[in-house]
């Protein structure tokens, strides 16, 4: 009896330090590490998004440029590549009646329409590119420097409405 209320104390507090790290779930030292688990938070936006994820139609989904102070960020090239591998994974994993579409397909598109990188970080461009992928779709974000590194600001936003179904924050922390 005296273990059990020796252990209850030591599970309140452990419960409560789980609550009280904010951020620090989401702060990560290697990019790849980030990427793995963005897909999965990516999953989980889609889950919250979509009642009908394992049975309804299948959605094509396309990892679009994410932008660093107004333009196309130096990571992008690693983060479009690495989320849409993950993303794949995640989804085939987890029986979401989801397609990703591949970076080739988006290059492609760019290229004939020969945007310019001031044409890419316009929320029209972002439909449009994802009407032309087929997505519905399209994850995106933003890069911002902080003190010890970048936060990552990541959106799933539905083609065809605007509307961003959701998305989390992350953190790459440089020491």
């Amino acid at each position: 009896m005296k273990q059990f209320f020796a252990i209850v104390p030591l599970c309140v507090a452990l419960v409560l330090a789980g609550c009280a790290s904010g951020s620090g779930d989401y702060e990560y030292q290697d990019i790849d590490v980030l990427i793995e688990e963005a897909s999965w938070e990516t999953g989980s936006v889609l889950w919250n998004s979509y009642k009908d994820l394992e049975t309804g139609p299948m959605r094509n989904l396309a990892v679009y440029y994410f932008l660093e102070s107004g333009e196309v960020s130096p990571l992008s090239d690693t983060l479009i590549e690495g989320l849409t591998t993950q993303i794949a994974n995640t989804v085939s994993y987890e029986g979401m009646q989801v397609r990703v579409v591949s970076r080739t397909n988006l290059d492609q598109i760019l290229q004939e329409l020969a945007f310019q990188s001031s044409d890419l970080v316009d929320a029209v461009t972002q439909i449009s590119v994802g009407k032309q992928l087929g997505a519905e779709i399209v994850v995106t974000g933003t890069i911002r420097p902080i003190d010890r590194g970048k936060k990552f600001n990541v959106q799933l936003i539905e083609v065809e409405t605007g509307v961003v179904l959701g998305g989390f924050i992350m953190y790459l922390i440089q020491e």
